[in-house]
Parts: structure tokens; sequence; C-alpha cells
């Protein structure tokens, strides 16, 4: 019975090898996920650090300005954005 389940497994596993289509399927579910954990850590990380930050463009426009930046200077964050 066991071995049914795995000879079933492997079957099935050969059919998602062999299919190009469901590679691709599978390759471009997992980069998805890759991305959402990565944007995920990318949120978190700058209000973990608990130091000021403040990003901006080429140009000098604020793209970005974090809680403790806010709590530093006292501006808000839709104060300085833009």
């Amino acid at each position: 019975m066991e071995s049914e389940k795995v000879q079933g497994a492997d079957a099935s596993n050969n059919r998602t090898q062999n299919n190009p289509v469901a590679r691709q399927d599978m390759y471009e579910q997992q980069q998805r996920s890759a991305a959402t954990e990565t944007a995920i850590i990318q949120s978190l990380i700058p209000d973990l650090i608990q130091q000021a930050i403040i990003v901006t463009d080429l140009e000098g426009t604020i793209i970005y300005w974090n809680s403790y930046a806010t709590a530093l200077y006292g501006w808000m964050h839709e104060e300085v954005i833009g």
C-alpha cells in the first residue's frame, strides 16, 4: 500500500517535470511567492531599525519617511512626502 502511494506521487511528479507548461507555471508561482516574501520583509525592516530613515529620489524629493523620522523631526509622513 505504501509503495503504491510513492509510485503515484512519482508518476505525478514525472508528469510535471515532463510538461514544460506545468514547469513554467510552477516556476512563476515560486517567483511570485519569493517576491511577496521579499516585499513583506522589506516593509518591516525600516521600523525594526528604530532609527529615522528618510529616502529621497535623485532630485532630492522625499519618497520615504518612517515613524522614527516623525518622532525625531516632528513632521508627519503626509507633510514631507513629495
